[in-house]
């Protein structure tokens, strides 16, 4: 198969775990590499004989032709570097999600997206498991869904493992410029945005816009939050677990599915129950999967993938902006 070439946008822990080594699979070829965090870039640089590295995204830019940009950079600093690269036309970027915090950003990104030709994909990886879309063909003719019981947990275990994250002090200019009614509530939104956009999206992906009567979450985190999604009510509760999951079960018709994802540090364990007594289980590289569906995804997928995240968007402000008077501890 042909090789393609490739401009990497920062080489922290997603892309050194995960993404380099899929890229290599999908028969891609880094010919650039830029990262702010200069010791970082340092780093990998030397670990992965990374020769054309930058530190300053206009050198980075400078000359580069490459039609695949693939942005793995903290998602507070997101928004600065992707307005730059977004001045060059015709070109298609996989980024981490979530790509901006804030709709109002989303919607300057969208701009430029349609001004300049450029395709953004945007890697909730949990989208591309197989068995998701096996699971969602069961609500092909349901009209209304009772009950929606999710849940995630967080593992810690690669941040420690990973210390060069925390040598860089960044200048503040470079951050997300944040709306004003977000202030005061700044930090517990980022919490709250990087966690349950994952859940929402896969909301959005199964059901669109069929009524929902009833959400409720389970957060093993380290804060409790009541609210609405959805304009239902939502609780979310702790429970400490040392596990990456995420699951959802749904009720419908007085029956009842469930889909579950974990991580085992090398891949995700998915798991579905067809019926009460019928279970199916499958190893997938859900970061393999969704570099896959960035090379291959229709107008359509792309439309629905964008709309999904403007709406995950929305509905995390809204729910965060109700939860202000809670405390993270």
């Amino acid at each position: 198969m042909k090789k393609k070439n490739c401009s990497i946008i920062g080489v922290g822990r997603m892309f050194f775990f995960h993404h380099y080594k899929n890229l290599k699979k999908n028969h891609f070829v880094i010919n650039k590499v830029f990262d702010p965090r200069k010791k970082l870039l340092k780093h990998m640089s030397k670990k992965l004989s990374l020769k054309d590295s930058h530190s300053n995204i206009s050198e980075f830019l400078k000359d580069n032709n490459t039609k695949y940009f693939f942005f793995f950079l903290p998602r507070d600093i997101s928004f600065f570097y992707l307005k730059k690269i977004l001045k060059k036309k015709n070109i298609f970027i996989f980024i981490e999600k979530p790509p901006v915090l804030y709709k109002k950003n989303f919607d300057d990104i969208l701009r430029l997206l349609i001004k300049n030709n450029n395709k953004l994909f945007i890697a909730f990886q949990f989208r591309y498991s197989n068995l998701l879309k096996k699971f969602k063909n069961n609500f092909k003719s349901v009209n209304r869904i009772d009950e929606i019981n999710a849940e995630i947990s967080l593992n810690y275990r690669m941040e420690k493992n990973f210390p060069y994250l925390k040598k860089d002090k960044l200048p503040s200019y470079i951050k997300e410029k944040v709306p004003k009614k977000f202030v005061p509530d700044n930090i517990k939104y980022k919490i709250f945005i990087n966690r349950y956009s994952h859940l929402f999206n896969i909301i959005f992906y199964l059901f669109n816009d069929l009524k929902i009567k009833k959400i409720e979450f389970y957060d093993n985190y380290n804060y409790l939050i009541l609210g609405e999604v959805l304009k239902k009510k939502i609780y979310i509760q702790i429970n400490n677990n040392s596990n990456y999951r995420v699951s959802l079960k749904i009720k419908y018709k007085n029956v009842s599915k469930q889909i579950k994802f974990k991580f085992n540090n090398k891949n995700f364990i998915t798991k579905i129950n067809l019926s009460r007594k019928k279970t199916q289980t499958k190893y997938e590289d859900l970061y393999l999967n969704e570099i896959k569906n960035f090379l291959h995804l229709n107008h359509s997928e792309y439309k629905k993938q964008i709309s999904d995240f403007k709406k995950t968007l929305k509905i995390s402000e809204k729910c965060s902006l109700r939860f202000n008077n809670k405390k993270i501890n």
